[in-house]
């Protein structure tokens, strides 16, 4: 074997010997485990995508990190969970993995209830909400295993109500990225009465925040499941939507917020809306706001981030997919002429027939 395949056999001992310990009745040995494979997985580590697929592949590994999130010290339920969401993190299979390992869920459950007072169960309280997020973001199916677990659905619930902000605001994305990730995932989330009201709750904050911000892009996420939009619409959010879109900003985080809200209220008020429907008091309100300048700047910017997508560019710290710009778009080609909506940005075919060529590539997206 040559030297990198030496230090590779030699990293996989090493895991060998940790993931042992991770099942260590000791918890300064299972937290010290679950510590050094945090190490391995972390962003800043060149080997990061290499290291997750070793982790998760050595017997033992996901279901002794579940362990030591469930019966390790509060340190060790932090580094367990800190290697859980870094092992989601852009890792498809994982991201099924992780939600799919028994007992993996209860465990989220148990350390979001915990009480944030005592000594690490903040920042354990706060991966767990991570890796809820990044597991959604990454697959349908773990998405879907989520949201389905009512004692999960109910911590996270308890979260958005009583968490301390930066818990609120993770738990929020994690939520945004299940419905962004499953149609069907949006349908459970929407028609959880609890969840969907407290997220609106953020979204009628009249300043904006962070907070306010994630839980807009949390309600457009959701609206690309027409089977969540009648939800949407009988909680009066796309009026809300609307009336912030209508408004008055300016400034490059305001049209991200804008487009956000437009995509929104796009897809809530064309999912029902034929072409021979436009000239209904929906359809010309539509309209009009498509022929103005707003609306023409929205398009140019849909079509922008649709770009973005296809290049893992982020536009202000927000990432895209593809699916989130071209479901409004095409809710809108098949409700308004094309002369409206003059779409003839010259980049645009260029995206699409990329997403065509590559479309295996985005295969986790609805």
């Amino acid at each position: 074997m040559g030297d990198a395949e030496d230090a590779r056999e030699l990293l996989r001992t090493e895991v060998v010997r940790l993931v042992r310990h991770l099942h260590s009745t000791r918890v300064d040995k299972s937290q010290m485990a679950a510590s050094r494979l945090k190490d391995l997985v972390l962003a800043s580590n060149p080997a990061q995508r290499a290291n997750q697929d070793l982790i998760a592949g050595v017997e033992g590994a996901l279901d002794g990190l579940v362990t030591t999130a469930r019966h390790g010290s509060n340190d060790g339920k932090y580094f367990a969970f800190h290697t859980l969401a870094q092992m989601a993190w852009s890792n498809q299979q994982n991201s099924f993995l992780i939600p799919s390992t028994p007992g993996s869920l209860d465990a989220l459950a148990m350390v979001l209830e915990c009480d944030p007072i005592l000594p690490g169960h903040r920042n354990a309280r706060l991966y767990a909400g991570i890796t809820i997020g990044n597991c959604g973001a990454n697959s349908a199916e773990g998405a879907e295993i989520i949201v389905k677990h009512a004692g999960l659905m109910k911590a996270l619930i308890s979260c958005l109500a009583n968490g301390f902000d930066e818990l609120q605001e993770t738990t929020v994305v994690a939520l945004k990225n299940c419905a962004a990730s499953s149609q069907e995932a949006a349908y459970i989330v929407a028609h959880s009465n609890e969840a969907l009201a407290l997220i609106q709750g953020f979204v009628l904050h009249k300043n904006r925040s962070r907070l306010h911000d994630v839980a807009v892009g949390a309600i457009n996420c959701i609206s690309r499941s027409p089977r969540a939009v009648p939800r949407l619409r009988q909680m009066g959010l796309s009026k809300v939507f609307e009336e912030r879109l209508w408004a008055e900003n300016s400034g490059e985080d305001s049209e991200l917020h804008k487009m956000t809200l437009a995509c929104a209220v796009v897809n809530i008020e064309c999912v029902n809306l034929e072409a021979s429907d436009v000239h209904t008091s929906r359809g010309v309100a539509l309209q009009r706001w498509i022929l103005g300048q707003d609306g023409k700047k929205t398009m140019t910017h849909m079509v922008k981030c649709l770009g973005f997508a296809l290049r893992d560019v982020q536009w202000n710290l927000v990432s895209f997919s593809p699916h989130s710009v071209i479901c409004p778009l095409n809710n809108l080609t098949r409700t308004f002429p094309s002369s409206d909506l003059q779409l003839d940005h010259p980049l645009l075919v260029s995206h699409i027939l990329q997403l065509m060529r590559e479309s295996q590539r985005f295969s986790h997206w609805n």
